[in-house]
């Protein structure tokens, strides 16, 4: 039995140093190695995040592509490399991207950025060239109380200086999406594009320099009060243009484009990205309002051109710290643990608690086999002298008791009220000396017995009993 706890306590001891092995494990941070199909297949499938997975994208003053992931992933390639304009293909096959922690490295530590990107209130990123300068900015959802973001590439810097926004409509009740479409390097333009979700239109917001020589501060200033609003139209062969009167409806079709929320300009086209569908706008029709040109429409699968094989991207911690999942995990073992000390609590009580209760039984079950044990090794002789000094102590107690009975029944019987004759009255008188010898006798036998335990007094059977009381009145 002492073998079976003691193994029982070792497996619970044992366990609860795995357990918490396991716990010290998960609670780790885990680093796991992406590699770049897994990225760009969450950019080409919308389902992965319910949600277009590009943060940002544009030509910088190097004439190089950058696409940003929302989830802190960056491309960046000269643009004839990544982007097939003719065939409207984004060769991501071909561009290894880089995690955001290494490439924008003031960005990622910036606090103003970290919570706007944790609290998703990024309401528009875009690149925007200035002055040969490029800068990632952001326009956050609340513009009257929180300033734009703005982070110069080239120099590794985050900037407040200018305050980009985008105009309110003059119908404030409008029901509108909007965001800004990033400009092209040697052009110091700004362009917001405009859905209406009521009317189902869409509309531009361009605001341009001729010269380039002003400076950034004077340049922005400039642009965001005189930035123009115009529908974009569809005529006869599905060619679109430009309205050329501000805030006037088109005579014919407007044109739709609901699903879009990022653009970017290039040399020669721009390009509009939606959850489902990529369209491609010749740009002249944002230069000359006289001439329309065709728009070409592919699907985001069609668009983004995957790697057949993925690269791993190392050093990338994913959900560093404690996840949901390591957190129940934690949680759950914790408990098993809890449970497991009060098992092994309860199960050691009760052992003391049934211990306790049997001690007493178990001592004389022990004396009991001591004296048995004792006696088996005693010779035959040994054993007789002990029987009989057993029974005359037996005999002696049980002569001692019944003198003490046997004296108060005498007096019962021989009071002065008893109608025995005078007869057996005088036959008593004339052997009073023997009496009193035997009551001297018993009277000593029993003061003597008194130091001898009340069990074994208590031994005497009603037989013996009866045949003291018949010999002393025989007598």
């Amino acid at each position: 039995m002492r073998i079976q706890n003691s193994l029982s306590f070792k497996a619970i001891i044992l366990s609860v140093v795995v357990i918490f092995v396991l716990i010290v494990i998960l609670s780790k941070p885990v680093i796991c190695t992406i590699d770049s199909k897994t990225i760009c297949e969450s950019i080409q499938n919308v389902k992965t995040f319910d949600m277009l997975n590009i943060l940002a994208i544009g030509v910088n003053s190097k004439h190089n592509l950058i696409l940003v992931t929302k989830d802190k992933f960056v491309y960046e390639s000269p643009l004839a490399d990544m982007l097939d304009e003719e065939k409207i293909r984004l060769n991501l096959d071909r561009i290894h991207p880089s995690a955001m922690i290494n490439k924008f490295t003031q960005l990622n530590v910036n606090q103003r950025f970290n919570k706007f990107y944790e609290y998703d209130q990024i309401h528009s990123a875009f690149f925007m060239t200035l002055s040969n300068k490029t800068s990632l900015c952001f326009i956050a959802m609340d513009q009257s109380s929180q300033k734009s973001l703005n982070y110069w590439i080239d120099d590794n810097l985050i900037h407040e200086t200018l305050n980009f926004i985008i105009p309110t409509p003059k119908s404030i009740v409008e029901d509108i999406d909007d965001f800004v479409i990033s400009n092209r390097a040697s052009y110091p333009e700004y362009f917001v594009w405009r859905n209406h979700r009521a009317t189902g239109k869409s509309s531009i917001g361009i605001a341009r320099l001729e010269s380039k020589s002003y400076p950034e501060e004077e340049a922005w200033k400039y642009m965001k009060n005189n930035i123009i609003f115009q529908h974009i139209c569809i005529e006869k062969d599905e060619l679109l243009f430009m309205h050329p009167i501000p805030g006037t409806s088109c005579n014919g079709l407007p044109f739709q484009a609901k699903d879009v929320a990022i653009g970017f300009f290039t040399q020669y086209y721009l390009f509009l990205i939606g959850d489902q569908y990529v369209y491609r706008i010749e740009e002249k029709i944002f230069y000359n309002m006289s001439k329309s040109a065709p728009v070409v429409k592919v699907k985001i699968e069609d668009f983004i051109n995957c790697p057949q094989e993925g690269v791993p991207i190392t050093g990338i911690s994913q959900g560093t710290g404690i996840g949901a999942l390591q957190i129940i995990l934690m949680i759950a073992l914790s408990i098993i643990i809890v449970l497991m000390y009060l098992f092994l609590g309860w199960y050691c009580w009760k052992q003391i608690f049934n211990r306790s209760n049997t001690g007493d039984e178990t001592t004389e079950d022990n004396d009991n086999d001591d004296v048995t044990s004792t006696m088996q090794t005693l010779s035959p002789i040994t054993k007789s002298k002990i029987v009989i000094k057993q029974s005359k102590l037996n005999a002696m107690s049980s002569d001692g008791k019944m003198s003490m009975k046997l004296t108060k029944s005498v007096k019962s019987k021989f009071s002065p009220k008893s109608k025995i004759p005078s007869k057996i009255s005088s036959t008593i008188k004339r052997r009073s000396p023997l009496m009193s010898t035997k009551s001297t006798t018993t009277t000593t036998i029993s003061s003597g017995l008194k130091t001898m335990s009340k069990s074994k007094i208590s031994t005497i059977s009603p037989k013996s009993k009866i045949r003291s009381q018949y010999k002393q009145v025989k007598n």
